[in-house]
C-alpha cells in the first residue's frame, strides 16, 4: 500500500511525466526484443541498418534517463525506420499498405505527400516502393504525431497556467473581499 501512495504522490507532482517515462520505456523494451530477434534471424548483426538501429535506441535511451521525451521519441522512430531498409519486397508491400491505410489520419498534404511516395497498390501500374521512398512517408507520419503531441503538450501547459492564474485571482478576491467584510 505504502508503494502505491508513493507512486500517486509522484504522479500527481510530476503531472504527466511518470506516465510519458513508463509508456517510452515499455516501448523502448519491446522494440528492442522485436529488433534482437531480427538481427539475429536475419544473421544482420553487422549490417548498416541493425547498427544504426542499436545506436539510435541506445541514445534514446539515454534521452529518456535526461527526460528528454521529444528527443527519446525522435531517436526511437528514428531506429525503427532503419529497419525499413532490412525489409524484403513482400514487408515492404505490407508496410506500404499499412502506411497508406494510416494516412487517412493525417493532414491532406501529409497523406497526398504519402500517396505519392508509395504510389496506389490497387491500381493496375503499381510498383514497389524503395526503401527510401518507404522511410520518407514513415518520417512524415512520425513528425505528424510528434507534432500532434507538442500541441498536445503546449495546451497542457496552456490549461495548468490559466488553472493557477485563476487560483490566483479567485483567491485575491477572497481576500479582498473578507477585508471589506470586516472593515464594515
Amino acid at each position: 500500500m505504502n508503494n502505491r501512495l508513493k507512486a500517486f504522490f509522484r504522479n500527481m507532482t510530476t503531472f504527466d511525466t511518470g506516465l510519458r517515462y513508463s509508456r517510452l520505456k515499455g516501448s523502448l523494451t519491446a522494440y528492442k526484443a522485436e529488433l534482437d530477434n531480427r538481427i539475429k534471424s536475419g544473421n544482420s548483426k553487422e549490417a548498416p541498418w541493425a547498427v544504426e538501429a542499436n545506436k539510435l535506441l541506445d541514445k534514446s535511451k539515454e534521452f529518456l534517463n535526461q527526460y528528454k521525451f521529444d528527443e527519446a521519441w525522435k531517436s526511437f522512430h528514428t531506429a525503427r525506420r532503419q529497419e525499413i531498409f532490412r525489409m524484403n519486397k513482400e514487408e515492404r508491400i505490407d508496410a506500404s499498405n499499412i502506411l497508406i491505410s494510416e494516412s487517412t489520419k493525417l493532414n491532406s498534404w501529409r497523406k497526398d505527400a504519402i500517396k505519392d511516395l508509395l504510389g496506389e497498390p490497387k491500381s493496375k501500374k503499381y510498383t514497389l516502393p524503395t526503401a527510401s521512398a518507404l522511410v520518407e512517408a514513415t518520417r512524415l507520419k512520425d513528425e505528424h504525431y510528434n507534432n500532434m503531441y507538442y500541441q498536445n503538450r503546449l495546451t497542457s501547459s496552456l490549461y495548468r497556467m490559466l488553472f493557477w492564474l485563476l487560483a490566483i485571482v479567485t483567491g485575491l478576491l477572497i481576500w479582498f473581499a473578507s477585508i471589506c467584510i470586516t472593515d464594515s
